[in-house]
C-alpha cells in the first residue's frame, strides 16, 4: 500500500503534503489507528488532511469510492484527493472445512492500487481521463441479496467463526444490483439508436402486454463505451457480465487476464484491468472506458471515464507479459461456450490451434469458480487522476 502511494506521488510531481482529502479503502483488514491514519503518519501529511477510510464495503469500494471522492471534491473546490485501494487476505483466511466459506481462500488476492484526483484547473492539462459519471446502488433491502455473501458467523470452533462466506444466491444477488446500476447509466452510454429502439420495445410492451413483447437489452459492445474494467471477481461474473451487457470475448479479456494472474483483488481489481489496457492494448484520446464494481451488501458502482489524450504507458504490474496480450487460449477457463465440446481443457486446445468454434449464447451464472488463481506480485502505479471542474475528476 505504501509502494503504490509512493509511486503515484513520484509520477505525478505532488507533494505528501499537498494531499488535501485521503480516502482509503479494504475488505477485511481494517486495522486501528486505520488504513488512512497510517499513511497520515507515514507520509507526514497536513494536520488538517481530510482523511476517511471507507470500510466493510468489499469489492464495491474500487468504484463506490471514487464517488466519494467525487462529492468530496465537489465540496472542496481546488483540492487534490488521494484514493487508495488496498486487499490484504490474511484477516479473511479460513482454516474450517465449510465450503462456502474455504473458496475465499483460493479466490482472492492481495494487492493495492493508488490514485491522485482533483479538481485544480492548473492540473488539467496533465490529465488522462475524466469522470463523465459515477453511479452507486444498494440493493441489500432484500433479506436473500443481504446474506447473500459477507462474514457471518460459524457454528465451527477455532477456524475464525466470521470468515467470508458465499452462497447459492451470489450470481443473483450480484446481477441485481450490477442491472440497477448499469440501468441508472445507459442512457447516458448507449447510442441514439439504441436509445430509439429502448423507447420503441418500452411503448410496444405497454401496448401489447410484456408477456407479447420480450424487453430489449442492448449491447454495450455497440454502444459509446470502448473499454470495459469489469470487476474480476470470478470466472462465473464475467460470464454474467458478457451475457447481461451483450460483450465479446476481446471486451472481456483485459479482466480474465486480471483473474488469472492475480485473484480477486477486490477493492483494487478494476486498477489492474486498467493498468492492463494502458500497457499492453492503449487507449485512444476520447473513448471512453466503463468501470463496473459489485461487492457484499449488495452494492454495485458504474463509474464512465474519458481519455484526455492518448495512453499507452507500461506499469510493472504487468511486465511479466513481455508486451503480449492474454488469448482467450491462455486462460484455465474459456469465456466462450463450445456446444459441441464441454471439456475446458479440450477447448483451450482447440483455441489454441486457431480451429474455429461454434459460439452459443452465455448462460446465467450457476456456480462459482473452483480453480484458484496463483498470486504474483502487487501492482505497480496506478496513475493520477484529476478534474477541470468540481463536477468532474479526470485520472492521470
Amino acid at each position: 500500500m505504501v509502494a503504490v502511494v509512493q509511486q503515484v506521488l513520484d509520477k505525478s510531481g505532488v507533494t505528501a503534503t499537498g494531499i488535501d482529502i485521503l480516502v482509503t479503502t479494504g475488505s477485511t483488514f481494517h486495522p486501528v489507528p486505520s488504513l488512512a491514519s497510517m499513511l497520515v503518519n507515514h507520509f507526514k501529511m497536513r494536520p488538517d488532511v481530510k482523511s476517511y477510510h471507507l470500510g466493510c464495503m468489499a469489492c464495491a469500494a474500487g468504484s463506490i469510492g471514487i464517488n466519494l471522492v467525487h462529492d468530496l471534491l465537489k465540496a472542496n473546490p481546488k483540492s487534490t484527493a488521494l484514493f487508495v485501494a488496498h486487499e490484504n487476505v490474511t484477516a479473511g483466511f479460513y482454516t474450517g472445512s465449510d465450503p462456502s466459506r474455504l473458496l475465499a481462500n483460493g479466490l482472492f488476492g492481495m494487492g493495492a492500487a493508488a490514485l491522485l484526483l482533483t479538481n485544480k484547473h492548473s492540473l488539467a492539462k496533465r490529465a488522462k481521463y475524466q469522470l463523465l459519471h459515477t453511479v452507486r446502488v444498494h440493493v441489500g433491502q432484500d433479506d436473500s441479496v443481504y446474506r447473500s455473501m459477507g462474514t457471518f458467523e460459524s457454528d465451527e470452533q477455532h477456524c475464525g467463526n466470521a470468515r467470508i462466506r458465499f452462497n447459492q444466491d451470489v450470481p443473483l444477488s450480484a446481477s441485481k444490483a450490477i442491472r440497477a446500476a448499469v440501468a441508472k447509466v445507459a442512457p447516458k452510454v448507449l447510442t441514439w439508436t439504441q436509445l430509439a429502439k429502448a423507447v420503441r420495445n418500452i411503448v410496444t410492451r405497454r401496448i401489447r402486454g410484456k408477456d407479447a413483447t420480450p424487453p430489449y437489452l442492448p449491447s454495450f459492445a455497440e454502444s459509446t463505451i470502448d473499454h470495459f474494467l469489469l470487476h474480476p471477481g470470478s470466472h462465473g461474473l464475467l460470464k454474467g457480465f458478457m451475457k447481461g451487457l451483450q460483450l465479446t470475448v476481446d471486451n472481456t479479456l483485459p479482466s480474465a487476464a486480471a483473474l488469472r494472474d492475480y485473484g480477486n483483488t477486490s477493492c483494487a481489481s478494476t486498477y489492474y484491468v486498467l493498468a492492463y489496457l494502458e500497457s499492453l492494448i492503449g487507449i485512444k484520446k476520447g473513448e471512453r472506458l466503463l468501470q463496473i464494481s459489485v461487492g457484499t451488501g449488495v452494492k454495485a458502482g458504474v463509474n464512465v471515464w474519458q481519455a484526455m489524450h492518448n495512453i499507452k504507458e507500461a506499469h510493472s504490474v504487468w511486465d511479466h507479459l513481455k508486451g503480449v496480450p492474454v488469448r482467450e487460449a491462455d486462460l484455465v477457463l474459456p469465456l466462450q461456450l463450445v456446444s459441441s465440446v464441454d471439456d475446458h481443457a479440450e477447448v483451450a486446445k482447440l483455441l489454441a490451434e486457431g480451429r474455429q468454434l461454434k459460439q452459443m449464447p452465455a448462460v446465467q451464472l450457476k456456480q462459482m469458480p473452483t480453480a484458484a488463481v496463483q498470486l504474483k506480485e502487487v501492482p505497480a502505479e496506478m496513475g493520477e487522476w484529476k478534474d477541470t471542474d468540481m463536477a468532474r475528476d479526470n485520472i492521470v
